[in-house]
């Protein structure tokens, strides 16, 4: 799409950059996501993808070898803390979610086995929430 005050110097073939603007650009990922495409700029970790992929509300499962590389990332505070949210909130979430919480109840069960002592001090602290 070419705006009229994006016109091009003859002889000048148009580039991309000619033609897009930021009104363009907002509009071609508001399209992309209309029709159910990803459309993701911020960077994540490996560990966030792990978290997204083994909590998401779909109806098949996690690969255990992910399972196994978030239960190692609990023996690291930071990113203990930040599995155990996700997990409790998705322990909590709504029952229209209920994959979602399965999943999470699936973590939690192989965090318990395989992840840091500390997880089983946080499941203490936290049954509350899973009842």
């Amino acid at each position: 799409v070419r705006l009229p005050s994006q016109d091009v110097p003859d002889g000048e073939s148009p580039d991309l950059c000619h033609t897009m603007n930021r009104f363009d650009v907002s509009g071609a990922m508001s399209m992309a996501k209309s029709f159910g495409a990803k459309v993701n700029l911020v960077k994540q970790s490996d560990l966030d993808k792990n978290l997204q992929e083994a909590t998401a509300n779909v109806n098949w499962g996690c690969a255990n070898s992910k399972l196994n590389e978030i239960a190692q990332c609990t023996h690291n505070e930071e990113d203990r803390e930040k599995i155990m949210r996700e997990v409790w909130a998705g322990i909590t979430d709504r029952p229209k979610n209920w994959r979602r919480v399965i999943k999470c109840v699936q973590l939690l069960e192989h965090l318990v086995k395989n992840g840091s002592d500390r997880i089983v001090e946080n499941v203490r602290d936290n049954m509350f929430k899973a009842r």
